[in-house]
């Protein structure tokens, strides 16, 4: 989970062996994000930069975190352009989003080697999951080496919405 400005944060596991200026089990203030972490200032000052993987966010006493769960369901190349823009969007709001794009039928084909995959990339960055229908990559013959690295093929694309929505994400048709 992203944290956001102002979040409290308990480090778990310290990577920087040679800083001094933090240890595990201190708590600090969230000032600022970046993609792969947070920015906050030691107890002496030192602005220190925090690796997501060093900690985990903290509730406050009278707030519970609330996860967005939201899952962009595309079936064409334009719908897929959508999803993108829409999730684009959503990255930029304040709060603790789960955002996954699942492509079905025509869809999958965005998700080749050779399509232009900038956005993609930079959503991938910021932590949004996509998944490609098996089965429509079966339709069309796509052998997995030809789809880009971290996408995740789902057996059965309907059955993944119908999980997700069990889980609780809200459903988005592109």
């Amino acid at each position: 989970m992203k944290a956001v400005k102002g979040d409290k944060v308990k480090i778990i596991k310290k990577m920087n062996d040679w800083s001094s200026d933090y240890e595990e089990g201190d708590i600090f203030i969230v000032e600022s994000t970046w993609y792969g972490g947070i920015n906050v200032t030691s107890s002496t000052g030192i602005p220190l930069s925090i690796d997501e993987v060093e900690y985990e966010i903290l509730k406050n006493e009278n707030q519970e975190i609330i996860i967005q769960k939201v899952i962009f369901h595309a079936d064409s190349s334009q719908g897929v352009k959508l999803a993108i823009n829409y999730a684009e969007e959503l990255c930029k709001k304040s709060g603790n989003w789960n955002i996954e794009i699942l492509a079905t039928h025509q869809a999958v084909k965005s998700f080749l080697l050779t399509e232009d995959s900038k956005d993609i990339y930079d959503l991938h960055s910021k932590g949004v999951k996509f998944l490609l229908c098996g089965k429509s990559i079966e339709v069309f013959n796509i052998k997995p080496m030809e789809l880009l690295s971290f996408v995740e093929v789902v057996p059965f694309g309907v059955l993944t919405l119908v999980e997700k929505q069990s889980a609780g994400y809200a459903y988005i048709k592109m």
